[in-house]
């Protein structure tokens, strides 16, 4: 969607401000979606009653009912008769029977990214966006503000365990939502769709620019473009920052309009020239310890308790959208020494014979190749195998050959059969993993295949042993299978 069209749409809405004394009722369809459970809680902190539907039961309906969120599980055609507001997930398609029921009563509709952009316009926003790493350089920036007592509200596309939890006389939480009192907020910022385009950031990051969602962006160029039109809503004034480690985020400083600040970061002896830089990490007992240099000066010794070079280089990014709010290197330094990771992010959920179990929503081949180097960095003596459901037939395809040396990083290969998106697949596309097998062989790596995840979770049950690390893997259903193996 270009911006011209959006601020099109836009002028033809009542926002959810303007419209917010009269309507307090929303609805949600695809309320289990990250985005949209994160939205559901926003709306319910501002005194909406706020329900929605899902189609199956998931830990994020579960924590979302324990917040005061009535969410139906099932096929529902129609929204309660109360309902002002109807926003939906993008997996919820126009001719959805709710949708449809709800555009002949004259209902407001919203989609996420509608619906986000409304309710951060008010706010000094810091959106985070590229291919790779928007969800934990997300967490950390608002974990900065936060130890910094700036009291951000953020939205997070994961979950963060330190906003799971009940404080002070904050209400138990999912985890991807944290309500700040201040002017401030951190979002995820989405570019499938163009869904960042409906944000006004005034600060805008980009982690990287690698092909991807081809669906929405079949060439490089096009994806491109998308970024060039979220650069140019930055507010006057503003900061756009871009990682010096990705030549094509880089590329992205031509486009930066007059009169917003331009800061980039980076980690290691390359990137010295970047404006915040982290030194090569050393790792030590399960520690990452760096230098940070921020603006020329020497902020000193920091640590990062997770693995993963990637990992230091989303922090770095974190620390320079936080420093226009003027944050300080002890700030900084408490708030990566708490850092435990984020859901499905190199998680450990348990073990199984011995061998740890780890979830991971990697599902591009950069971030296979990511976390094939975390996996060595922290288990350097064991076999790493890895479970891989592919996510999206189209992604699967076009990135094929990319999969198969991604994979032939690690000791083993364990290949599901590809997870269909609701609402995003081409049913004329025809997409398997079976003949990987025979690729990943050839390459020397063993590898196995099964064609429904019962199956998969029959044969680790089977297979596993102590010196193994399980790496349960893709943007899919694959999570459930490594929560059922660690509770026997």
């Amino acid at each position: 969607m270009g911006t011209e069209r959006l601020e099109q749409s836009q002028a033809h809405r009542n926002s959810v401000q303007d419209q917010g004394k009269q309507v307090r009722h929303a609805y949600i369809v695809g309320i289990g979606g990250i985005g949209a459970s994160a939205a559901a809680q926003w709306l319910h902190t501002q005194g909406w009653t706020v329900a929605g539907t899902d189609r199956e039961a998931s830990p994020v309906t579960e924590a979302l009912a324990r917040t005061g969120i009535r969410v139906d599980i099932g096929e529902v055609k129609d929204c309660p008769a109360d309902t002002g507001l109807l926003m939906y997930s993008d997996a919820v398609p126009t001719d959805h029977p709710i949708r449809a029921a709800a555009q002949t009563r004259g209902i407001q509709e919203r989609s996420y990214a509608e619906l986000l952009g409304e309710l951060t316009k008010p706010l000094r926003t810091v959106a985070i966006a590229g291919s790779h790493g928007k969800s934990t350089t997300t967490a950390i920036a608002g974990l900065i503000l936060e130890a910094a007592k700036h009291d951000p509200t953020v939205v997070v596309g994961s979950l963060v365990p330190q906003w799971e939890q009940a404080t002070g006389n904050r209400q138990r939480a999912v985890g991807n939502f944290r309500l700040g009192q201040s002017d401030l907020a951190v979002v995820e910022a989405d570019e499938y769709q163009g869904h960042f385009l409906y944000l006004a950031p005034t600060v805008a990051l980009v982690t990287s620019l690698d092909h991807d969602h081809v669906d929405s962006y079949p060439t490089v160029a096009e994806y491109s473009a998308a970024f060039v039109d979220f650069l140019r809503r930055v507010g006057p004034g503003g900061t756009v920052v871009l990682s010096a480690a990705d030549p094509a985020a880089l590329v992205l400083r031509a486009h930066v309009p007059p009169g917003i600040q331009l800061v980039t970061y980076g980690v290691g002896e390359d990137m010295r020239d970047a404006d915040v830089h982290a030194s090569e990490p050393i790792v030590e007992n399960g520690r990452q310890t760096f230098r940070l240099t921020v603006h020329g000066t020497d902020w000193g010794i920091f640590a990062l308790p997770v693995p993963g070079r990637h990992v230091v280089l989303n922090a770095t990014g974190a620390i320079a959208a936080t420093f226009p709010f003027h944050v300080s290197p002890e700030d900084v330094r408490r708030a990566l020494e708490q850092f435990r990771g984020i859901w499905r992010r190199f998680e450990r959920v348990g073990d199984l014979n011995g061998a740890p179990v780890i979830s991971d929503y990697a599902h591009h081949p950069t971030e296979l190749r990511a976390l094939a180097q975390a996996a060595r960095q922290r288990y350097p003596k064991r076999r790493l195998v890895m479970v891989f459901q592919p996510h999206h037939r189209a992604r699967t395809a076009v990135f094929h050959a990319e999969f198969v040396k991604a994979l032939a990083l690690f000791d083993a290969v364990l290949l599901a059969e590809v997870y269909d998106v609701a609402g995003r697949e081409d049913a004329a596309l025809r997409v398997t993993t079976r003949g990987w097998v025979d690729e990943l062989r050839a390459l020397g790596t063993e590898a196995h295949y099964a064609a429904t995840l019962p199956e998969v979770e029959a044969l680790l049950r089977q297979q596993a042993r102590p010196d193994d690390v399980l790496l349960l893997t893709g943007a899919g259903t694959i999570d459930s299978v490594a929560r059922g193996l660690v509770r026997g």
